[in-house]
């Protein structure tokens, strides 16, 4: 087979000029979510999360901690990264209180007023090309909060039952994206999108899961977005302290539903957080019951018994030992990132096509 020789690779190169590093193909920085289940599933290690330079999907049912998980995020890149934050709350539900409370410098977060879907997509269009064309390339988060929730300037002006049964999110989005997607890739930003799930296929019988994982926005946000992360409400997180029954928060199901990279909707790529309800931190997540409860989930720990280098922990005391010990920290992290690699290994062995039996040569 003959080879390309360098002068027409030259030709070919003036002809179809670019390179892979300078359109953004590399991601830049990966912001922890400061959540270690989370990082665990979405990276594999602990300090390493959602990336920087894509689209990023996060949905599911009402009150399940997306708004919350956003101003964690928020608050992380800020603090961290010394980072730019852009939200734009088109449900009015991020409060001046809720942004002090959850650690975000109110200061310096920019706050989208827009009412609009086409406002809030163009803005962000702009603030992307912005960013790409300056000599600073900062550390920084866009979220819209939420997709669903937003108006279309068609619906506007209109009764309510007058606008038609046609959505015209899917349109404003697929051409929106076209347009951020590609300086997206060049920045360190990171753009989440809040959205809500349809009710079309959830509940039918014979619906696709496609069907059943259906957005706001029609297919634009599933093909544009490099990351779709489900939380799905589990159950009441309630246990004994100080032998009372207690209502302590919301376990919440994470799932990776979709990465370009690989990776998704197997075994070892979901967790369980929890949203402390009462005591300190209420209204926040739990990193040392999110760990707990995901180790749980993935076996390694029995419901009722506790078990860490030989010492046995209540929930109560297993957090407190957290909170307190770093050493225990370290150990912790290490058991989820081993935990996932085995269960993502034995999901492998599980999908893995069987091998064709060889039939042995008979003799003439």
């Amino acid at each position: 087979m003959s080879q390309v020789n360098k002068r027409t690779l030259s030709d070919l190169h003036k002809m179809v000029p670019g390179s892979i590093t300078d359109d953004g193909a590399d991601i830049a920085v990966r912001y922890s979510t400061t959540i270690p289940p989370l990082d665990v599933i979405l990276t594999g290690e602990v300090g390493k999360g959602f990336p920087s330079g894509r689209v990023i999907e996060l949905y599911g049912e009402e009150s399940v901690g997306k708004t919350t998980l956003c101003a964690t995020l928020i608050a992380a890149i800020q603090r961290d990264y010394h980072g730019a934050a852009i939200l734009w709350d088109t449900e009015a539900t991020m409060t001046s209180d809720r942004v002090r409370y959850m650690g975000i410098n109110s200061d310096d977060l920019i706050y989208g007023s827009s009412h609009f879907c086409e406002d809030v997509m163009q803005e962000m269009v702009e603030v992307t090309r912005k960013i790409e064309s300056g000599a600073a390339n900062p550390f920084g988060i866009m979220v819209w909060d939420t997709v669903a929730g937003t108006e279309a300037k068609m619906e506007h002006g209109k009764k309510v039952g007058e606008s038609g049964t046609f959505s015209p999110h899917a349109r404003i989005l697929s051409e929106g994206f076209r347009k951020l997607c590609k300086p997206l890739a060049r920045t360190k930003f990171a753009a989440i999108f809040c959205n809500q799930l349809k009710t079309g296929g959830i509940g039918q019988m014979y619906a696709r899961e496609r069907e059943k994982e259906a957005t706001l926005g029609g297919k634009a946000m599933r093909f544009h977005a490099h990351l779709r992360i489900k939380m799905t409400m589990k159950r009441k997180y309630i246990t004994k302290i100080d032998n009372k029954v207690t209502y302590v928060g919301d376990e919440i199901h994470v799932t990776k539903i979709k990465d370009k990279e690989g990776g998704s909707g197997v075994a070892g790529t979901d967790c369980i957080l929890v949203i402390k309800k009462s005591g300190d931190g209420a209204g926040k997540f739990s990193n040392a019951l999110s760990c707990l409860k995901t180790l749980q989930h993935w076996g390694l720990f029995k419901k009722d018994s506790i078990t860490v280098d030989g010492k046995k922990y209540t929930d109560s005391s297993f957090e407190k030992k957290y909170e307190e010990d770093q050493a225990f920290q370290d150990l912790i992290h290490k058991k989820l990132t081993i935990m996932r690699r085995l269960k993502l290994r034995l999901s492998e062995k599980q999908v893995a096509p069987e091998q064709p039996q060889v039939l042995p040569e008979e003799n003439d």
